[in-house]
């Protein structure tokens, strides 16, 4: 549904022509080139539901990736988690963080991070739960209601992939 709704947003032109919508990308080439961080021998990929990037390469423009979950308690820890790896492996400071467990990943694009929920279970102002949420760049609900920071509304989608792809 999350998929269908910003394709119907792309074809009235309230999203921009030139992106595209990909579900179910895990073995995507995008991915595979621009997303997989090496530990040691083994590779960590991120958890996605939803890949977006513009049509025509360009680094001007960011990879954005979407975890999509009917709830918190499923795997949404795997997606925060391989984004602390990534802020990890592109901070200038955590050498010694990189060494000990053999981290390894060359940034060629940046990469955006988002969470959507339905929130089923409604455990989103959990404590812990929150904690979780604040390592992605976006985090949306769809189901209607006043959300904390950094939860907003699954419509503020449209506005912010308006935004970084314009």
């Amino acid at each position: 549904m999350v998929a269908y709704s910003l394709i119907m947003a792309q074809q009235k032109k309230i999203l921009p022509q030139d992106i595209v919508i990909t579900l179910k990308p895990k073995k995507h080439s995008i991915i595979e080139e621009y997303a997989v961080i090496k530990v040691g021998d083994n590779i960590q990929k991120p958890d996605l539901d939803l890949l977006i990037y513009k049509y025509k390469r360009s680094l001007n423009y960011p990879i954005t990736i979407y975890s999509i979950k009917t709830s918190l308690r499923e795997r949404a820890g795997q997606s925060y988690r391989w984004k602390l790896l990534i802020d990890i492996c592109t901070a200038t400071d955590c050498d010694s963080i990189k060494d000990k467990y053999s981290l390894s990943y060359t940034q060629k694009a940046k990469l955006v991070t988002g969470f959507i929920t339905a929130n089923f279970y409604k455990e989103i102002t959990h404590p812990q739960q929150k904690g979780m949420l604040s390592f992605f760049d976006y985090v949306y609900i769809t189901k209607d209601g006043t959300w904390e920071n950094p939860v907003t509304r699954f419509s503020s989608a449209i506005k912010d992939l308006s935004t970084t792809y314009k």
